[in-house]
């Protein structure tokens, strides 16, 4: 490959980059599969093809597309986390397992695939563990909103609900537009009997998007 041909490459896939961040996923792919057409033989178009097929819910080609990546270089840990979310979303809870675990192994302070594992961790009930790896993702990485909020999580299942409210309360600073982080401190306050405060927390969850009831013109949450 020539320089001008690199740096043409370069810019282009940079623009395909900028176009995936901003959730211009359709255009993204698009200019991903452009340049596979020159370069086939490159593990990050593939993989972030595989991740952009998870974001529209597609996972089995999500998973084909990404172990394709892990075929051309099996040593990336980003590869491997972002399988163990394919898995997770194909239900495949044992393989996402095993993806998390390889990541770490690969890069033991890879922030996102530790508190993955220990979300995964916590819904099969292993707690003890997932405590343990949402520690280490947020020793990791600090300011990952993300990972505070499942070491909150992680916290308030081992029964350590003070300890959980002032971890979702750094996630908060870390993101103060985090609903999550928001809803989740509000069971927490509630749980510990602060009324007052864990209801003002509530409202948040109608910015959440996943949340699972329908909003109400009600003068309480």
């Amino acid at each position: 490959m020539t320089s001008n041909h690199h740096s043409g490459f370069d810019r282009s896939f940079g623009e395909a980059l900028d176009l995936h961040n901003n959730g211009q996923i359709d255009e993204a792919i698009l200019r991903y599969r452009n340049l596979l057409e020159t370069t086939p033989d490159n593990p990050d178009l593939w993989n972030l093809l595989g991740v952009a097929a998870h974001q529209k819910s597609n996972n089995a080609l999500a998973e084909n597309l990404i172990s394709t990546a892990i075929s051309l270089n099996e040593n990336i840990a980003h590869f491997h986390n972002n399988l163990g979310m394919v898995y997770r979303g194909l239900n495949r809870d044992e393989d996402a397992d095993q993806a998390f675990r390889r990541a770490i192994k690969l890069d033991p302070k890879h922030s996102n695939a530790l508190s993955n594992l220990a979300a995964l961790l916590r819904q099969t009930g292993q707690f003890a563990a997932a405590l343990d790896y949402a520690r280490q993702a947020v020793s990791a990485n600090p300011e990952s909103a993300e990972a505070l909020v499942n070491l909150g999580n992680a916290e308030k299942d081992s029964g350590y609900l003070e300890s959980a409210v002032a971890t979702y309360r750094r996630a908060i600073s870390a993101q103060h537009d985090f609903a999550l982080a928001h809803w989740n401190l509000a069971l927490s306050l509630l749980s510990l009997g602060e009324m007052a405060a864990g209801f003002e927390e509530m409202a948040w969850r109608w910015k959440w998007d996943k949340f699972p009831g329908v909003r109400r013109n009600l003068t309480q949450p």
